[in-house]
């Protein structure tokens, strides 16, 4: 056999080299996983929390009471984001050194605005929130219909006008609507690898991804839509290509994506969303079994390098499953951890699981097992 430089590939029949593509080394990667976990007995995780930070409760909100909290962290700059919903604001904590007492916020990124106000500038209840490798931030501003960027978020002291926005023709703008480069009211943010952003547009029922190009110019038109047929459809639906009021997106190292489901009462797969021809979904997690209840998940998930995936369920506790991705769709929760509060938010990254405790206040610090 020849070991020349042009015979080290796999031919095909007509001589062309042949390379396995995405799809197919994800399946393969899959089945070895599978294998994995089928020849390694899972070990039950005991996890052990420790307060980090403390933030203190939104005006005229008691404390204990139900509030909208999201994580995003950013392992390269050690920095941590907290969307703090009803004050529309964006809080960053240092993550860096040890911990030996809890820390304040070090500086406010994004601004609410003036009482209930909304202004093309300022954030109107931000919920999920996302860094990419530049370190730019993204922030799901539910209230105004959109998704903010905010460029060098680690070195601001203070940021008042987004860099960028998708979801609405220019800053300007904050009208609802459904159309190829609208949203109304989305509730997650994520960015692939790629540098897609991938966008929970809530109450249009669909997720959009939007190419790293497109997105960091106004006006950016959507090139994938899930959970509808076509940019311009907004009924919901349980069937394997539709979604119901889908609440948060995370995103596996590979490039599959998850999506909260929420009001499907589940969370569904796509292996190569930006492939998919019709939009169905590879797979499900978390459908209940005939007569049994399933879980209703809050919205806040996240995906660690080992494939367990974290979900925040409706009672405020922080659920998961070992090698989500080789699961049936009946698959129930692995595990549970519960806070001394309600949980509301979750990041997983520099080697451990970041959570909110909206009810006691504070950020809580899970080593990875």
């Amino acid at each position: 056999m020849s070991t020349t430089s042009d015979d080290r590939h796999v031919h095909g029949h007509n001589g062309v080299p042949w390379h396995p593509d995405g799809r197919m080394m994800r399946e393969l990667n899959r089945r070895f996983r599978r294998v994995l976990m089928l020849n390694a007995r899972q070990r039950e995780l005991k996890l052990s929390a420790s307060v980090i930070a403390r933030f203190a409760p939104p005006p005229n909100q008691a404390p204990g009471s139900r509030s909208s909290l999201a994580l995003a962290i950013d392992p390269i700059r050690r920095k941590l984001y907290l969307s703090d919903t009803a004050s529309g604001r964006i809080l960053r904590y240092d993550i860096s050194g040890t911990f030996d007492e809890p820390r304040d916020a070090e500086a406010i990124v994004g601004a609410p605005g003036r009482g209930m106000a909304r202004e093309c500038w300022s954030l109107s209840q931000p919920h999920g929130l996302a860094v990419d490798v530049h370190g730019a931030l993204w922030v799901a501003d539910t209230g105004n219909h959109r998704v903010v960027r905010y460029d060098h978020a680690a070195r601001r002291t203070a940021a008042a006008v987004p860099d960028g926005v998708v979801g609405q023709p220019n800053i300007m703008s904050i009208a609802p609507g459904c159309s190829v480069g609208h949203l109304h009211a989305p509730r997650d943010v994520a960015i692939g690898v790629d540098g897609t952003v991938w966008i929970a547009d809530t109450e249009n029922h669909r997720v959009l991804g939007f190419g790293h190009t497109a997105a960091h110019h106004g006006g950016a038109r959507a090139d994938v839509v899930l959970g509808q047929q076509s940019f311009n459809a907004r009924r919901g639906g349980n069937a394997a290509t539709m979604l119901q009021s889908p609440a948060g997106i995370c995103l596996e190292r590979d490039g599959t994506l998850w999506i909260v489901d929420r009001g499907n009462w589940r969370l569904v797969r796509h292996d190569d969303a930006r492939r998919s021809r019709d939009g169905r979904a590879d797979g499900a997690i978390g459908v209940a079994r005939e007569g049994e209840s399933a879980e209703v998940p809050e919205g806040p998930c996240s995906i660690d390098e080992f494939g367990r995936l974290w979900l925040i369920t409706d009672d405020g506790t922080l659920g998961w499953w070992h090698h989500a991705a080789l699961r049936t769709s009946d698959a129930t929760i692995d595990g549970r951890f519960t806070s001394s509060g309600r949980l509301t938010g979750i990041a997983c990254g520099a080697g451990a699981i970041w959570l909110v405790d909206a009810g006691a206040g504070t950020i809580l610090r899970v080593p990875l097992p």
